[in-house]
């Protein structure tokens, strides 16, 4: 095991599990416990108590789908629990936001996976809840669990419906470009992650399709509206992890 799970764990909340996920202990009072190495599984309580709140995604397709910003993601048994900074509040639900996606906030936990060896991605980076996202969490359910009931960018240059991203053409570069940006160096709080990988899609499509745009100027010119922002100055390496999911793990399809 690395350093650096160890750590962590010393730092976290936890209590022992069995091998079905069930606490061995009242786990709403754990607090930090270094005979966390003698366990067979591991949870951590979610929400207030541990400062993150996780969506477990049983079903991979919307993990997949939904634009979801850079944040640390643990490979589970069955798909992925991507973590966010606790929105206060935040409650359980199971399959709310969407089938086979369950949250986990205030009164619920998760199984640790990192300690037991599976891969964890964008570990030092904790994104906020994406606005699309926190509102099918905070709300009774019902409405478009699809990719295009899921996005609110009207200035965004393409749409995604439930089964792909559908890119419109570009026909006037110097324009488009102009109102991507402007909407980027616009966002306000909470919304600037969800804009920057919405906008680095977009640059993606119009650089591996059209063949318009050169990677690097694409970049240089999401990390300069992200400094317009004030993005850039209080997360820099959330910036270029944004940047980089986007095109590196966009679809081209």
């Amino acid at each position: 095991m690395e350093e650096w799970i160890e750590a962590e764990l010393d730092r976290l909340p936890t209590f022992p599990c069995d091998e079905e996920k069930h606490p061995l202990l009242p786990w709403k009072r754990a607090r930090p416990n270094r005979a966390w190495r003698e366990w067979k599984r591991v949870g951590v309580p979610c929400g207030a108590a541990s400062g993150f709140d996780c969506v477990d995604f049983d079903d991979v397709g919307w993990f997949h789908e939904w634009p979801l910003p850079a944040s640390r993601t643990h490979e589970t048994s069955r798909g992925f629990h991507v973590l966010f900074q606790h929105h206060p509040g935040m409650r359980p639900s199971n399959s709310r936001i969407a089938p086979g996606v369950d949250v986990k906030g205030d009164d619920s936990f998760c199984i640790w996976h990192p300690f037991e060896g599976r891969q964890v991605w964008w570990k030092d980076r904790l994104a906020e809840w994406p606005t699309f996202l926190l509102e099918k969490a905070l709300n009774n359910g019902d409405g478009d669990h699809t990719i295009a009931g899921a996005l609110h960018f009207p200035a965004y240059h393409g749409f995604r419906s439930p089964n792909k991203f559908i890119f419109e053409p570009t026909r006037n570069l110097r324009s488009r470009t102009k109102n991507i940006l402007g909407k980027l160096e616009r966002a306000p709080r909470g919304m600037r992650n969800e804009t920057l990988y919405k906008a680095a899609l977009t640059f993606r499509k119009m650089i591996v399709i059209e063949k318009l745009l050169k990677r690097e100027i694409a970049r240089q010119l999401l990390i300069s509206a992200c400094k317009v922002n004030g993005l850039l100055q209080e997360d820099r390496d959330g910036v270029l992890a944004t940047i980089t999911s986007a095109f590196e793990g966009g679809r081209d399809d």
